[in-house]
């Protein structure tokens, strides 16, 4: 008994490099789970554009293949999530998830992109000839963000010509360039 005494005596708690190590793994930890949050968000707007292109590329060559009812795919917001509804009504109907909820689809017309607000819906709507109708048409391109990525997928109306990339606002050109 006199033996644990002595040792609870002489123990003082933790020394300041005790202290300070603990407070460096603590911040080693929540750095590389802040880093893989983040690669795994990056992935989900990634694939959601990539699904997105393919969707629309899709349906444009349906268009050219089937007529044009064949090439209409409405983008459809449930529950926050975002899909796609090619070939609505014609009995070939398909439903595909573009992405999950933590992905905003947003609709722009003009130079001014709207990111990150509510998702919405919107229709495309391509010729036989691969172009766009411009009647069934909602907007001039996609934006689908998360965070800090933001990708823009524009259907050009004249060509038809889907592109999709990275979007920074900085690299826009500003109207009238």
């Amino acid at each position: 008994m006199q033996k644990l005494k002595k040792q609870l005596k002489s123990n003082k708690g933790m020394s300041i490099m005790e202290l300070l190590l603990v407070i460096m793994i603590s911040l080693l930890i929540i750095t590389l789970l802040l880093i893989s949050y983040n690669v795994v968000n990056n992935a989900n707007v990634t694939k959601a554009a990539k699904r997105m292109e393919n969707v629309l590329k899709t349906t444009k060559v349906a268009a050219m293949a089937r007529g044009q009812d064949a090439g209409v795919v409405q983008f459809t917001v449930e529950n926050g999530r975002v899909f796609a509804v090619t070939a609505p009504g014609t009995g070939d109907e398909k439903k595909e998830l573009i992405c999950n909820a933590n992905v905003v689809l947003s609709v722009g017309t003009g130079s001014a992109p709207a990111i990150g607000t509510d998702s919405v819906g919107a229709t495309v709507a391509f010729n036989t000839n691969g172009r766009i109708r411009t009647s069934k048409t909602t907007g001039d391109y996609f934006l689908l963000s998360k965070g800090e990525k933001v990708f823009k997928i524009i259907v050009h109306k004249a060509t038809g010509a889907i592109e999709c990339s990275l979007y920074s606002p900085e690299a826009e050109p500003a109207p009238g360039d």
